[in-house]
């Protein structure tokens, strides 16, 4: 494989990656939007998407909002605390 087919098939790969991540994206907020349209005032079902929030954002806070710990971190220790 030469230098130019090697730069080639990188640029593929990072383009399926960025398609593959912007697809995961948008079935993600495709998801959370019926959560938030069922549930407007947070009362039910809403609040799964929430669960771990509470404590994460304490967690950041205290932090600063630092980069030590990112919010899908500190989402994850607030699921564990809670």
């Amino acid at each position: 494989m030469n230098d130019y087919s090697s730069v080639c098939l990188t640029c593929k790969l990072l383009l399926y990656g960025f398609i593959f991540d912007f697809i995961i994206v948008l079935k993600s907020s495709k998801n959370k939007v019926h959560f938030v349209v069922a549930d407007e005032k947070e009362s039910n079902k809403r609040m799964v998407l929430n669960f771990g929030h509470t404590f994460a954002h304490g967690i950041e806070s205290s932090n600063n909002f630092s980069k030590k710990i990112n919010h899908g971190e500190a989402v994850l220790i607030g699921m564990l605390l809670a």
